[in-house]
């Protein structure tokens, strides 16, 4: 399912865009100002497959608020939504780290092909990367990245297992199913080597100042939690 953030302070144009959106399939999460957006950003808790942004928030232009937007979301599409359509606004824009920008009005049809289009190179994507929180887990070199520092490599089955716990934030998977899919049949459930890839890779999640948290409800199984990160934007209200 898509997850979107709408960010968009016309009430009546982010009902109807919601409305459209879901009945896309979409899950949306509709912002309406900067402190909101502000909040999302430091909690971190979601993870989102589009922002579709409005170019101007109350009083805030949020052309200033993209680089922002990045520090926590560095992968995640961004479609601009603005009255402002210029050859040279879409240019900045683009420059900036925007992925599409669609000038208003506009017909729903094409807002839709846009998302569909933004949302398929999103999934290519999401075959070799996949940003949680602060981090970018790279699949083909078995790398974390925090918010455009250094890479740091983690052993395969470290990652392996970290990549499986991501897949669903939040979710509690038992013992059984991380041994089955991190390791196979290749060890018997009486082994210990989960909980010490578990103790190894909660300290290298801790030494590289990621927000994943990962954490262990007891008899139960294991899941990853997101800690607030230190992303925040400007309001000038």
């Amino acid at each position: 399912m898509l997850q979107i953030l709408l960010v968009e302070d016309d009430l009546k144009l982010a009902a109807n865009l919601q409305k459209l959106l879901v009945m896309e399939g979409a899950r949306v999460d509709p912002v309406g100002n900067v402190a909101e957006l502000n909040e999302i950003l430091v909690s971190a808790k979601s993870t989102y497959s589009l922002i579709i942004l409005d170019r101007l928030l109350g009083r805030t232009d949020t052309k200033d608020l993209v680089p922002e937007i990045r520090k926590t979301w560095a992968s995640v599409p961004i479609l601009v939504l603005s009255t402002i359509n210029t050859p040279m606004e879409r240019s900045d824009l683009l420059n900036l780290g925007v992925d599409d920008y669609l000038g208003k009005p506009f017909l729903n049809q094409e807002l839709i092909a846009r998302v569909r289009a933004l949302s398929r190179r999103a999934k290519r994507a999401d075959e070799s990367f996949r940003q949680v929180g602060n981090s970018i887990l790279n699949f083909n070199r078995f790398t974390i990245q925090i918010e455009n520092r250094g890479e740091v490599t983690l052993p395969q089955k470290e990652f392996l297992l970290l990549k499986q716990l991501t897949r669903e934030v939040g979710r509690v998977w038992s013992r059984e199913d991380l041994l089955a899919s991190v390791w196979g049949n290749q060890i018997s459930a009486e082994s210990n080597v989960l909980e010490a890839t578990i103790t190894h890779l909660r300290r290298s999640l801790e030494a590289c100042k990621s927000s994943l948290k990962l954490k262990n409800l007891r008899n139960v199984g294991y899941f990853i939690e997101l800690m607030p990160s230190a992303a925040s934007v400007r309001s000038d209200n």
